[in-house]
C-alpha cells in the first residue's frame, strides 16, 4: 500500500521539476547585426536591371516587441545608369524549433524613399522590394542557435514558451 504511494509522490516531485524547467536564450541586437551582415549584400538580377540590397541596419522595438531593419537599395540598368535609395521593413519574428532558427514573420514595407528616383522606375523598385522581403528575407533564417549544451539543444527543439524584445536584446524563452 505504502509503495504505491511514494511512487506517486516521486513521480509528482520529478513532473513539477520537469514543467517548471525552463532555459532562456539571449541575442543582443549586435549579435543579430553582425549575423544579418554576413548575409549581405543580396543581389537579384532581372532581364534588364539588377537590385543591389546592402548595408543592413537592424533596430530591436521594445516596446512594441518587433523588429525594424533599414537597408540601402541600388538599381542598376547599365554601368552610367544607376539609382540609389533606402527602405525600412518593419514585422515580428518568428522561432522554429526543428531547425533552432529564427526568421523574420509579417514583414511589411513600412518606408520607401523614391524621391531621387524618376518616376518610371516607382513601381519596378517597390516590386522588386516586395519580391526580396517575400523570397529571400522572409524565407532564409536570419539568426541560427547553435548551442552546444545537450539539454538546452534538446529544450531548442521543445517548446518555445515566449520570444519577447527587451533592452534592445531578443529573449527566447523555453520549457518543457
Amino acid at each position: 500500500m505504502f509503495k504505491p504511494i511514494k511512487i506517486l509522490f516521486i513521480l509528482s516531485i520529478f513532473s513539477t521539476y520537469l514543467y517548471s524547467f525552463s532555459y532562456t536564450i539571449e541575442i543582443s541586437q549586435k549579435e543579430l547585426q553582425e549575423k544579418i551582415d554576413k548575409k549581405f549584400p543580396i543581389e537579384k538580377k532581372r532581364l534588364f536591371f539588377t537590385t543591389i540590397i546592402s548595408d543592413p541596419n537592424v533596430i530591436l522595438k521594445d516596446e512594441l516587441n518587433k523588429i525594424k531593419m533599414a537597408f540601402d537599395l541600388r538599381l542598376v540598368v547599365t554601368k552610367e545608369l544607376q539609382f540609389k535609395t533606402s527602405a525600412v521593413l518593419f514585422g515580428t519574428l518568428l522561432y522554429k524549433p526543428e531547425e533552432k532558427s529564427i526568421y523574420f514573420k509579417d514583414l511589411i514595407l513600412e518606408e520607401l524613399d523614391l524621391k531621387e528616383i524618376p518616376l518610371e522606375f516607382h513601381s519596378v523598385i517597390k516590386n522588386s522590394v516586395q519580391e526580396a522581403i517575400t523570397r529571400y528575407i522572409n524565407v532564409k533564417p536570419i539568426y541560427k542557435i547553435e548551442d552546444k549544451n545537450t539539454t538546452s539543444s534538446k529544450l531548442l527543439e521543445v517548446f518555445v514558451k515566449d520570444i519577447k524584445i527587451e533592452n534592445k536584446t531578443i529573449y527566447i524563452k523555453l520549457s518543457i
